[in-house]
């Protein structure tokens, strides 16, 4: 967790400005991932608006639906419909598609590699604040088509100012790059804040 703001929050044991979020994913630093996500993952789960029937005879075709008064009608209509027809074997069940009914939902899907790619170079500016774009790139992995300097040191041939001004593109380039991905990480951890993953307008 990189937001200062939930840093903060867990360090004061939930109060401050972040409370309902702490409140729902409580110290994320007391224990690793995996254990944390096993207790908090139905945040992100969607809902389903069929109940499960305990003691319920398994022969039986009957369905209890649980209608929603504050989403759409004909959401509630076509997700009927398609649970009657899937009854009546005419066609394989599934929902439509509908606003994510989560307490968090993701609100867009990011790869894990692209995610990680974009937290590591956020974690280089923080580790190496005067280094350059570029050489954070480079560090992150981003690899420059760079061409070797001319055999003899020659700077006014025309094959020397053509290497040159390549190198010059693929470093601008990659610095671009970086700043794309400092901008996306700088958006994705100040939106943690708000309860908000992973969320980035403008590259």
């Amino acid at each position: 967790m990189r937001n200062t703001g939930y840093q903060q929050i867990c360090a004061t044991s939930g109060r401050g400005e972040l409370a309902g979020l702490y409140q729902d994913f409580g110290n994320i630093f007391e224990r690793d991932f995996l254990t944390w996500w096993q207790c908090h993952q139905g945040l992100f789960a969607e809902k389903t608006a069929l109940i499960e029937q305990d003691g319920a005879d398994p022969s039986s075709s009957t369905l209890l639906y649980h209608i929603d008064p504050k989403r759409p009608l004909s959401q509630i209509q076509e997700e009927i419909k398609a649970l009657h027809m899937h009854a009546h074997a005419i066609v394989p069940v599934a929902l439509p598609k509908q606003t994510s009914s989560a307490k968090y939902p993701i609100y867009t899907n990011v790869s894990a590699h692209t995610l990680h790619k974009v937290l590591t170079i956020w974690d280089l500016r923080c580790a190496h604040p005067d280094t350059s774009a570029y050489d954070l790139g480079v560090l992150a992995g981003f690899r420059a088509n760079i061409l070797a300097p001319p055999k003899y040191g020659e700077t006014r041939t025309h094959a020397a100012i053509k290497t040159d001004a390549h190198n010059k593109q693929a470093r601008t380039r990659i610095a671009n790059q970086t700043n794309r991905y400092l901008r996306t990480a700088e958006q994705y951890i100040e939106n943690v804040g708000r309860g908000e993953f992973p969320k980035a307008l403008r590259r």
